[in-house]
């Protein structure tokens, strides 16, 4: 679909839900978790958009995929008394992270009703208080479900999207500091080489 969008054959597409997020890295693992597949969900206008797409794979033979219209999709926060308060409450999910102001619909439907907290004791503590009513995930990615299911282990370091999206930002960041030090050496030491008597 991306690629067909990108050659004019669809209009309204806008991308996956993982690329038109902003999600500091220290959240990353939390909100993959939180996403889970539909992080590659696809963003469109209007549910037009998403028949013509739905349209073209079902003719294609090109597999499935879920479409999220702006002009449908809505969300709300998540608004429990004395939330903040918790031992080890991070954040509501959607507001841990950023994106442009057309697609807050989208960010509060995926995110706006899913806790973030500290660790799993926290998590099982806050969840267990609220009588398990909604999802809440720790920042390693463990999960505890509306009902009171666990789901949780060990998690491949940098393997998600967000998480190398963030490793890239990191990167480019070192990188951009290495570039300046290194231009910083080499102007003084130009400095010192013009300052030194020739033999």
């Amino acid at each position: 679909i991306l690629r067909e969008s990108s050659k004019g054959v669809f209009s309204g597409i806008h991308g996956p839900v993982s690329r038109l997020l902003t999600v500091p890295s220290e959240y990353a693992v939390a909100i993959e978790t939180a996403l889970g597949a539909s992080m590659q969900h696809l963003v469109v206008d209007t549910e037009q958009d998403a028949k013509a797409a739905i349209r073209f794979l079902k003719e294609k033979n090109g597999g499935r995929a879920t479409f999220l219209p702006l002009s449908t999709i809505r969300g709300n926060w998540l608004s429990e008394t004395g939330l903040e308060k918790c031992p080890g409450f991070v954040g509501i999910a959607g507001q841990l992270c950023s994106c442009e102001p057309q697609y807050q619909g989208i960010l509060r439907s995926l995110l706006g009703r899913i806790v973030v907290a500290r660790d799993l004791n926290d998590a099982t503590a806050l969840a267990r208080k609220y009588g398990y009513r909604f999802r809440v995930v720790t920042l390693d990615g463990q999960v505890i479900h509306p009902g009171g299911s666990l789901t949780g282990g060990s998690l491949t370091k940098q393997a998600g999207l967000l998480s190398r999206a963030a490793e890239i930002e990191r990167l480019k960041r070192q990188w951009n500091e290495q570039t300046k030090q290194e231009q910083q050496l080499l102007e003084r030491w130009q400095e010192q080489q013009a300052q030194t008597p020739q033999a």
